[in-house]
């Protein structure tokens, strides 16, 4: 199934720190789901293009409602992140089908997405800038042999 714009209820566009969009839809099962987009300067858009989603969820301890479920680039080269209420447990507590449940982990959501832009994630930051030393290092090793 093919989703339109049309599909989805669109809360926030702040187009603050790398937010573009915070939107939810509700699947054919009855359960919400929440989008955030991230623009191609935001960090973790940077940083999944270069080394994928296993590298953000390792160094970034926040995660939305039961963690983040989808995540894929798209022909904009915007980050879409989603997360959604079908969880074990989700269905008892009533928020799978509640659509301000899903509005306020939104909000929550880009808030800390927003967060993680201003202040470039000091614990991800720390990180890549090991990965950049490490390559320094080698490239120099590298160097060095050829001469």
């Amino acid at each position: 199934m093919v989703l339109t714009m049309n599909d989805f209820v669109i809360i926030d566009t702040p187009n603050k720190l790398g937010v573009s969009e915070l939107k939810y839809m509700q699947s054919s099962t009855g359960h919400y789901c929440g989008y955030a987009v991230l623009s191609p300067s935001h960090i973790f858009t940077q940083l999944y293009d270069k080394y994928g989603w296993d590298f953000i969820r390792k160094y970034w301890w926040y995660q939305p409602h039961g963690g983040v479920t989808y995540h894929e680039l798209d022909s904009d080269g915007n980050l879409v992140l989603g997360f959604d209420q079908a969880h074990i447990g989700d269905d008892e507590s009533g928020i799978n089908d509640n659509p301000k449940y899903v509005t306020n982990e939104l909000t929550r959501f880009g808030a800390e997405l927003m967060r993680q832009q201003g202040g470039r994630s000091s614990v991800i930051q720390n990180r890549i800038d090991e990965i950049l030393f490490e390559h320094m290092q080698l490239t120099i090793l590298e160097k060095e042999k050829i001469q």
